[in-house]
């Protein structure tokens, strides 16, 4: 039996909502985790919660949960919430991977890049 990967699509085809489209199997077991979240430094209660990933809320119907999660995401898409760096040579970019939802620009394909990752361990969510 192949399992359905939504994340092995041509980026150009519209992707079905495969947790919404019984006929489609998951690609791996379901595993809830908290929609809020409590940094467990600073103890700020914070959106636990991407720009894309297609989640369902445990308890609620589909469709409602679908809107609730639209309406999260129109919040945590705010430019205040941005910050954009202009990266000049010899730059170190560090942040809390438990709190920040991250994205980048795709760099230019002509220009050297290097990139050195170094991750610390964290904390589960609570």
């Amino acid at each position: 039996m192949s399992a359905y990967n939504p994340f092995l699509q041509d980026r150009n085809t519209p992707r079905p909502l495969y947790r919404l489209n019984k006929n489609i199997p998951l690609i791996s077991p379901v595993f809830p985790h908290p929609l809020v979240r409590t940094h467990p430094e600073s103890g700020k209660k914070h959106l636990y919660l991407d720009a894309a990933t297609e989640v369902e809320i445990v308890g609620l119907e589909p469709e409602e949960g679908s809107k609730l999660i639209e309406q999260l995401r129109q919040h945590l898409n705010q430019p205040k919430f941005y910050y954009q760096h202009k990266w000049s040579v010899g730059d170190i970019v560090y942040w809390d991977n438990q709190a920040t939802l991250h994205y980048r620009q795709a760099f230019d394909p002509n220009e050297r890049r290097v990139l050195k990752r170094v991750s610390l361990a964290g904390s589960r969510p609570f």
